[in-house]
């Protein structure tokens, strides 16, 4: 069945952990990461780096899950090499970030609505177009906002992003409680609408940089 939309909500990243280090990441669904004495809480967004054999997963955000003392899960990610990821061989960081809403958004009109290009592979013996699919793309998310009459943690952290082209981590999270986390670089805040008996309407596009852990 169908989830209404209202009390979801977008959140960015505004300071992160120290880093933990990585000794092991399993090919498996979902790939389970061994860092000793992590101290990550089940939810926590970690952004991974620096990953040896695994490379898929290097700057990329994703959702910890079943959590222990030396271990979590990516959740909802499968690592399996039948997925095409390589295997663990050395080294690599986790990092949580402490992420804060952004306030006052009317809606997330488009998310990860990228396509791979097409290669075209036709020769002279084909009976038609041929194809093969190129590197995925992962497109944007697109919000408008209410423009708040004081400062907004999280709208002030999408526009510093924007002003130093910096790329930052993000997620979406539904009333079901499924989170989508990504990174991504923020291309526009732009105020869109100052009317007569309305309220200051603005917009912001965020390009998806790599895969984001699908909602899970």
């Amino acid at each position: 069945m169908a989830q209404k939309s209202q009390q979801s909500y977008l959140s960015v990243s505004t300071a992160e952990a120290a880093a933990d280090v990585i000794s092991g990441l399993t090919n498996a669904n979902p790939g389970v990461v061994t860092s000793t004495a992590h101290g990550m809480a089940n939810g926590t967004i970690a952004l991974i780096e620096s990953v040896g054999g695994m490379v898929q997963v290097n700057n990329r955000a994703f959702v910890v899950a079943n959590q222990a003392a030396n271990s979590f899960e990516l959740k909802g990610v499968d690592t399996s090499t039948t997925q095409g990821y390589g295997a663990y061989t050395s080294g690599g960081t986790a990092k949580a970030q402490t992420m804060t809403e952004v306030g006052e958004v009317r809606g997330i009109t488009a998310a990860f609505d990228g396509e791979a290009t097409d290669i075209d592979v036709t020769h002279l013996r084909s009976s038609g177009k041929e194809y093969l699919t190129g590197l995925p793309e992962f497109g944007n998310v697109s919000l408008t906002l209410w423009l708040p009459a004081t400062a907004d943690a999280g709208q002030t952290r999408l526009r510093n992003l924007r002003e130093t082209q910096s790329t930052g981590t993000f997620s979406i999270t539904l009333p079901s409680g499924q989170v989508a986390a990504f990174r991504g670089l923020v291309k526009s805040f732009a105020i869109s609408g100052i009317e007569v008996d309305g309220a200051v309407q603005a917009s912001c596009t965020i390009k998806v940089s790599n895969s984001p852990a699908w909602f899970a």
